[in-house]
């Protein structure tokens, strides 16, 4: 996702294309003549803070009513918008008409509907940034100990900035990893990760592996003992008109369990709640990044908007708590049940060519 641009509205057609809605957030499908002309196929727009329309209430909820007109525009508050749109609904026509204002609107105007794999890791282009590794552009330098006698130093570089924050102006960091006071590898990362993993994962294959980011998707691995490195990037989906990879999941923290070789990735999508995927785990230097989602799996009343968390690996379970402050379990035979039927779906044959 990514700030709004009003020629996103103003340059493309969406009326007869369709549209979904649910309290901060519309998506939907473009025309067919739209596709025919730009490629485009679908949009998605997220309004902040959450918008009231004119009677005072949330966005409604309502899936593929047919776009009648959409409109958006700019002022020094922020943004004005204003959809029509309409279904035929138990032999009537039901029209819907939302207007409201907001401070803030990310979009997406994607080219690309399904999920692709491939790796697209570039050790000379990413991450982005690397016009600022210069002493000029010095921030500061933050220090960590993620334990076994394993430190990390983050040289944080970027543009000054009057805020309290001294992140808000990063834009990259050189990363150096220490093991009992000698350097072992380091690696740089882009501003959306500007703090390590909590720990290092102890595997079951008797290797230790320092998980690190180097862009805001994906996740690598530095191997302790043999100094092998695996960097992932996914390509993504839903790939944006603007950008050439696409949405993905954005892994914040991960939980491995040596019984099961599962990884448990705690993270969300852009501008979304909070939430938990797992991956198998069992190649860390060649990993399988096809991940499985637990939203489907928690039985609590609950929408695509609320946070789950991740609790414990038990033996033969993972827990997992809901929006709703309850602990809910998921089978690690679930898991496998799952993962199975997700490479059957998203079969890979190389995703590093």
């Amino acid at each position: 996702m990514r700030d709004l641009d009003i020629r996103d509205i103003t340059e493309h057609s969406y009326h007869d294309g369709t549209v979904s809605s649910a309290r901060c957030a519309l998506w939907g499908t473009f025309p067919e003549e739209e596709t025919e002309k730009s490629g485009l196929k679908t949009f998605n727009f997220i309004f902040s803070p959450r918008p009231e329309t004119d009677t005072g209430a949330y966005l409604p909820q309502f899936e593929n009513y047919d776009i009648l007109h959409i409109s958006v525009t700019e002022n020094d508050s922020g943004y004005e918008f204003t959809l029509d749109c309409s279904k035929y609904v138990n032999g009537e026509t039901d029209f819907r008409h939302l207007h409201f204002t907001c401070e803030k609107i990310t979009a997406c105007l994607c080219t690309f509907e399904d999920f692709s794999y491939k790796n697209i890791y570039n050790e000379s282009t990413y991450p982005e940034g690397r016009e600022y590794l210069d002493e000029k552009y010095f921030i500061c330098t933050d220090e960590y100990d993620m334990g076994d006698g394993i430190t990390v130093r983050y040289e944080i570089y970027g543009e000054q900035s009057e805020s309290k924050n001294k992140y808000v102006g990063a834009r990259i960091a050189n990363c150096t990893y220490f093991k009992n006071g000698v350097k072992i590898f380091e690696h740089l990362t882009d501003r959306h990760h500007l703090h390590p993993f909590k720990s290092v994962i102890h595997h079951s294959n008797g290797h230790s592996y320092i998980p690190f980011h180097t862009d805001l998707y994906g996740i690598s691995f530095f191997e302790i003992e043999t100094g092998r490195r695996y960097d992932y990037i996914p390509d993504g989906q839903e790939h944006d008109i603007s950008f050439d990879g696409g949405e993905s999941f954005i892994v914040c923290d991960i939980f491995y369990d040596s019984e099961s070789n599962l990884l448990a990735c705690d993270g969300c999508y852009w501008a979304c709640p909070n939430e938990i995927f797992v991956m198998d785990f069992s190649d860390p230097i060649h990993y399988d990044p096809r991940m499985i989602r637990m939203h489907g799996e928690i039985p609590m009343d609950y929408n695509e908007y609320d946070d789950i968390n991740f609790v414990r690996w038990e033996e033969e379970s993972l827990i997992l708590k809901g929006e709703d402050g309850n602990e809910y379990t998921v089978t690690k035979a679930r898991l496998r049940e799952m993962l199975a039927e997700k490479r059957s779906r998203f079969p890979i044959e190389d995703l590093d060519n």
